[in-house]
């Protein structure tokens, strides 16, 4: 899977987590197992892959390290708990103070990152 979007406030759209909370459900991306002690499920989804895609009005490096990347640790923990392995996050920005050009360089980066999918 890959996952294209924008970070907005530091998170992922809140569409985008709408459409988590009403596909990734009990029976499709997961399923509760009986336990009398613990809770157990089946991860449903496994052997599926997640890349991220996203662009942000700041710098990749200052919300990777300084604010410590909410969205990949977010979508992380989603994925785990259905199955999915996050491989590869790949943040672009600074939207709002590229330029032209700095664009063009992104879509030629993501257009080759697309032909690399099998």
């Amino acid at each position: 899977m890959v996952w294209v979007f924008p970070i907005w406030w530091y998170t992922m759209p809140a569409l985008m987590k709408s459409f988590f909370e009403q596909t990734f459900l009990s029976g499709f991306a997961f399923k509760y197992l009986k336990s009398d002690k613990v809770i157990k499920w089946e991860k449903k989804l496994k052997g599926k892959t997640a890349h991220i895609i996203a662009t942000l009005d700041a710098p990749p490096w200052y919300y990777k390290y300084w604010l410590g990347d909410p969205v990949g640790k977010t979508l992380r923990a989603i994925f785990d708990y259905c199955g999915i392995k996050l491989t590869k996050r790949t943040y672009l920005g600074s939207v709002k103070v590229s330029n032209e050009e700095q664009r063009k360089v992104w879509l030629k980066f993501v257009k080759k990152l697309g032909k690399q999918l099998k």
